[in-house]
């Protein structure tokens, strides 16, 4: 599975646009984007704090059995739709004017 994602990742040109070992501490609407409050883990042990604007954001959150879900404590009306990716789509639906927030995760089998 990793082989495959960095194989795509490499061929789609995205190798600049990840950005690993990031925890997503608060997420904000902001107009028409995404304001991301992050902790990013250096290779020493240690982490630094960053904001992130960005119009479109895919949150991926790990390799475990466990979901690691971010919380959002500035968003407490927020309702997100949860389908498993076998069906996701057929449930998927991008709807004009909204935002979307994609949160993956992978694990082989």
């Amino acid at each position: 599975m990793f082989e495959c994602m960095q194989a795509f990742i490499e061929d789609k040109g995205l190798k600049n646009c990840i950005q690993y070992n990031t925890k997503v501490r608060v997420v904000e609407q902001i107009g028409e984007g995404w304001r991301l409050h992050v902790s990013i883990s250096k290779l020493d042990s240690t982490e630094k704090t960053a904001v992130i604007n960005t119009s479109e954001l895919i949150v991926a959150v790990g390799l475990t059995n466990q979901p690691s879900m971010p919380r959002y404590p500035t968003s407490p009306g927020f309702k997100p739709i949860i389908a498993h990716s076998t069906g996701f789509a057929s449930q998927f639906i991008v709807k004009e004017n909204t935002h979307t927030l994609i949160v993956i995760g992978s694990k082989s089998t």
